[in-house]
């Protein structure tokens, strides 16, 4: 969409909310701020003609739509009768980021009508020059007034290296800062606060200002604002982090006195601690991500909330901080280095460039080269690594090579290769006509549909880099070494295949495949840079990859020759799917390379270099830097189709299974049903798949397990008179966590839960498991009664919305007690007895792997009610498991969950105090070795259980043991042991 378009469109669109939304989705990201607190939004599609000018025209776009999109959604709530405070908010990013993520002023207009004077990139001084708010307040009778500045201007208007020394051996933060800079920086935003705060206050007598001073960001090895300044100073990683936590504090200190002098109408909203402190919580340098976000407009609301004389319902607990340096309340965690370490790892080898007509010296062109050594000047390499160097020297052997090692014999291959009914093809190869078949584009658009976008994930559902790459066989990969360097990496990526836009502009519809590693070779990025690696062949939508057809692979040396144009198909910036098509020629070969000029862009890596019949020529995987100019390119280089053949076949020789099976897969005709294609997904467990043909109808009915027999299922009368969890049952109410709307929760006789003696089970709708459990615990009057009972299936919801002992059968799955027999038994000997039966249902239980039910979890829940015993306390406990979509499927009966969490609040001598527990391998360990490796379990904020499952703690989390952040020191840990724990 162009800008002239968009405009004329968002003019027309008015208060029309859905053809406002509609136009959003055109904003995209660019990857490319221009300055710290203005993210790089544009319009997909959009060209730059002058990068600063471009990005700034193209930000401002952005905040029109922003700014005629809010005003829609305020004009609506008070047509609708809204009655509560008329908010105005001024500010940068942090209150209005446009359409890619939730901001703080996106929460509280759930609460409040807002009206939205914000723009991104915006400064303080702008805010204070154009004063906008001023008549907004008067109009609206506002009683609120939010700001959020200062960003641009702390940072000192984007240099950071303004406020810094270079850093000398020896140095710490204090050494760094230059005081003289950091002192006249904050007297200036001091200066703008004050002028504003008095201004807007003088407009109305009952206005309340809020205003904040942003979290602690972290700083990335790439990372433009923050990262890239420090480390060209020479600032070790450590330093960096204490001297962004310095200058956030030094900020947040002025504004605690600022508040100060308009005494009850001037709020600062100390954010600090509210993001977190690991690299994934951000989602740049410089803004949250969305929990991030909310978090904040919490605390707006709880402050707002108050100023109105209203009960806030959100607690946020005190917080405490050292204004002298951060270094020992944001610890630098081996989970934080190892998350870096990784993202280092992924963009060590992705340089990528557009390549401009000025940067390439093509045939027939003057070439800047050639000057008899071709040194490029005496500052040649000065930039350079010493990789670079010996692939800048490679190139231009290339590239002024007059003859082409074998290229009357890649010709003659090359006339074999193309079409017999389309007889210019080879006049096309070359340079004599430019005239194709009709179907040229058509059999290229579909091909593209074998290419995908390879996104990695850390911690769950969390992106952490992407690539491009393309199906080769049925269910297996091609992509960069660089791209999937490891097994680990595999088993957190997926093939995200449709990310492209269909012929009316519109997005399509996209689906995801899991990447596995069933299939898996690769080579060091330093020698062929490539990977093979296993697509699972359907998804949970029922999508088969069968639909996405495959590239040939032919091994025959000569699919492209010196002159001959090639296209990539790539996903630049990991952003929708792009083609550059025959703009470039193929400069020459050399060795296991091919060089080219086509345009790519980071995210490119892994895409296939293709012909004009649609053959993968190359592997695309890096460009060659500028001898002289940093931060430009000269050519791109792709790895030879031929040498990727060549480096697997010498791997099968040597008795590599891995190798081989590839080649049989390479080898196979496509039309040969009876081949074999793709291996078996990833396995759940050593030796077992995640697909497992279901038991026979006799098995299943057989019942019984190396634990007992299955035992016949109660009356539905038994529980008549039982309520189940108490929330009552400690010196504080703790209502049972239930989700937003009851969401996928089964319902039972217009009950949320299935009441048990002394414990509730929420199931839920589609998975077959409990959701949630609930138990309460009396240390007082445990009894611990042999055990002695027997399975059971649950007679008050159908069989069909359970799971039995189908899933527990011949296999290393433990029927998992998500309440622990003991929890329950209290109170009377019948009672207890009572309640050790009710734990023995299929619905009390979920199939855990005995790693995780006989290791650091049993000695948890045992710890627990120890506790609990030995101090003669009451405890509740809460405990279930973390669904995924991508949870595996096991024997077509039940998907698998791979966390389980449990949060464990008591009484104790300063009332209540709730710590959580997060048994994971998706979010919070930055490797895994297996799938079901070494179990890890973790203490977290209860903040972290409740995202992840959707569930309402809030009424935990100001008992919250760990701060209610990670933020805190030893707010996330390994549980080692007792003195882990936290009771």
């Amino acid at each position: 969409m162009t800008p002239e378009v968009f405009l004329a469109e968002l003019q027309a669109a008015e208060d029309d909310l859905e053809k406002l939304e509609a136009l959003g989705a055109h904003i995209i990201d660019g990857g490319a701020p221009s300055m710290p607190f203005q993210p790089d939004l544009r319009l997909q599609g959009m060209a730059l003609d002058d990068a600063e000018e471009g990005m700034t025209f193209a930000m401002n776009l952005a905040n029109a739509w922003a700014r005629s999109y809010r005003l829609a959604v305020f004009r609506r709530k008070i047509r609708d009768g809204y009655s509560g405070p008329v908010v105005v908010s001024e500010g940068d990013s942090w209150f209005q980021y446009p359409w890619l993520l939730d901001d703080v002023i996106d929460n509280l207009m759930d609460s409040y009508a807002v009206l939205s004077l914000g723009a991104a990139g915006d400064t303080l001084e702008n805010m204070r020059a154009g004063a906008e708010y001023r008549q907004a307040i008067s109009d609206q009778g506002a009683e609120f007034f939010l700001f959020s500045a200062s960003g641009n201007d702390v940072l000192g208007g984007g240099d950071l290296s303004k406020l810094l020394n270079v850093y000398q051996p020896g140095m710490e933060m204090a050494d760094l800062i230059k005081p003289g800079a950091v002192d006249q920086t904050l007297s200036r935003i001091e200066q703008g606060y004050d002028a504003i705060i008095s201004d807007a206050l003088s407009l109305s007598p009952g206005l309340q200002v809020f205003f904040h001073g942003y979290d602690r960001p972290v700083p990335r090895s790439d990372g433009k604002w923050l990262g890239k300044p420090m480390t060209d100073l020479g600032i070790p990683k450590n330093l960096q982090r204490e001297i962004v936590g310095h200058l956030i504090d030094r900020l947040n200190q002025r504004l605690d006195v600022i508040a100060t002098r308009f005494p009850g109408r001037a709020h600062h909203v100390d954010c600090r601690g509210q993001v977190g402190t690991s690299i994934n919580s951000w989602y740049d340098e410089l803004h949250p991500r969305n929990a991030g976000y909310a978090r904040v407009a919490d605390l707006f609301l709880a402050q707002m909330h108050s100023a109105e004389g209203v009960s806030p319902g959100i607690v946020v607990p005190p917080m405490d901080f050292e204004l002298s340096g951060a270094k020992d309340v944001e610890p630098v965690t081996p989970l934080d280095l190892a998350l870096e370490a990784m993202e280092q790892d992924m963009h060590a080898l992705v340089e990528e460039a557009i390549i401009g007509p000025e940067d390439t010296p093509g045939q027939g062109a003057h070439c800047p080269c050639c000057q008899g050594d071709h040194s490029f000047g005496e500052d040649r390499g000065h930039h350079l690594t010493e990789s670079d160097v010996r692939l800048v020297d490679e190139y231009l052997s290339v590239l002024s090579a007059r003859h082409e090692p074998d290229l009357e014999r890649r010709r003659r291959a090359r006339r074999h290769m193309v079409p017999d009914d389309d007889s210019r093809a080879f006049e096309r190869i070359l340079g004599e006509s430019n005239l194709f078949p009709v179907n040229y584009l058509s059999r290229g658009a579909s091909k593209a549909r074998a290419v995908a976008k390879v996104q990695l994930f850390m911690r769950g559902e969390i992106p952490v880099g992407s690539g491009s790459g393309f199906l080769v066989a049925p269910g297996l990969m091609l992509t960069n070494n660089h791209v999937l360097p490891s097994r680990d990496a595999a088993r957190r990526a997926k093939a995200i295949f449709d990310y492209q836009d269909d012929d009316q502009y519109q997005p399509m519809p996209t689906q995801s495949f899991q990447i596995t590693d069933d299939v898996f070779f690769t080579s060091d990025r330093n020698a062929l840079d490539f990977t093979f690696v296993s697509v699972r062949m359907d998804n949970e939508h029922g999508a088969s990859l069968d639909d996405y057809g495959q590239f040939a692979l032919i091994e025959e040396s000569g699919k492209a020759v010196k002159g001959e144009p090639v296209s990539i198909i790539q996903h630049p910036r990991g952003d929708r799917k792009s083609i550059a098509l025959r703009d470039s020629t193929i400069v020459g070969v050399k060795d296991a390379f091919i060089y080219y000029s086509t345009d790519t862009e980071p995210g490119s890596s892994g895409a296939p270099v293709l012909n004009d019949q649609w053959l993968p020529v190359a592997l695309h995987h890096r460009s060659v830097p500028h001898p002289t100019i940093e931060g430009r390119w000269i050519a791109n280089r792709g790895i030879r189709i031929s040498q990727i053949f060549a480096r697997l076949r010498a791997a099968a020789a040597a008795g590599d299974s891995q190798a081989a099976k590839i080649l049989r897969l390479l080898e196979a005709d496509p039309q040969d049903t009876t081949a074999p294609v793709q291996p078996d997904p990833a396995p759940l467990r050593p030796g077992e798949t995640r697909f497992i043909p279901a038991l026979d109808a006799t098995d299943v009915l057989a019942g019984g397990a190396a634990g007992g027999a299955q035992g016949p299922a109660f009356e539905s009368n038994r529980w008549n008179g039982i309520d189940g969890y108490n929330p009552d049952f400690l010196s504080s109410r703790v209502p049972l966590p239930l989700p937003q709307g009851l969401a996928n929760v089964r319902q039972v006789d217009g009950r949320p839960d299935l009441p048990y003696m002394h414990f509730s089970v929420v199931m839920h709708e589609t998975r077959k498991l409990a959701m949630l459990t609930a138990c309460n615990t009396d240390g007082a009057s445990l009894r611990r009664l042999d055990r002695s009972d027997s399975w059971r299936t649950e007679p008050r919801i159908p069989l069909t919305a359970q799971v039995d002992n189908a899933a527990y059968k011949h296999n290393d799955y433990d029927r998992g007690h998500l309440v622990r027999r003991l929890a329950p038994m209290w109170g009377t000997e019948a009672e207890a007895a009572f309640a050790m039966s009710d734990t023995y249902h299929y619905t009390v239980c979920a199939p855990q792997h005995a790693r995780l039910n006989q290791g650091i979890w049993l000695e948890l829940e045992d710890y627990l009610l120890e506790w609990a015993e030995d101090n003669d306390a009451r405890l509740s406990i809460f405990t279930g498991p973390v669904f995924r979509a991508d949870d595996p499927l096991y024997r077509g009966l039940v998907q698998v969950p791979a966390d389980y969490w449990k949060v464990a609040v008591a009484d104790g001598p300063s009332g209540l105090r709730s710590v959580a527990y997060l048994h994971t391998q998706k979010n919070l360990i930055p490797t895994v070795d297996e799938a079901f490796g070494d179990y890890r379990t973790h203490r977290v904020p209860v903040h972290v259980i409740a995202e992840l499952t959707g569930l309402d703690f809030a009424a935990l989390q100001p008992f919250d043991a760990a701060g209610g952040g990670f933020e805190m020191a030893g707010a996330v840990r390994v549980v080692l042991g007792r003195e882990d724990i936290g009771f």
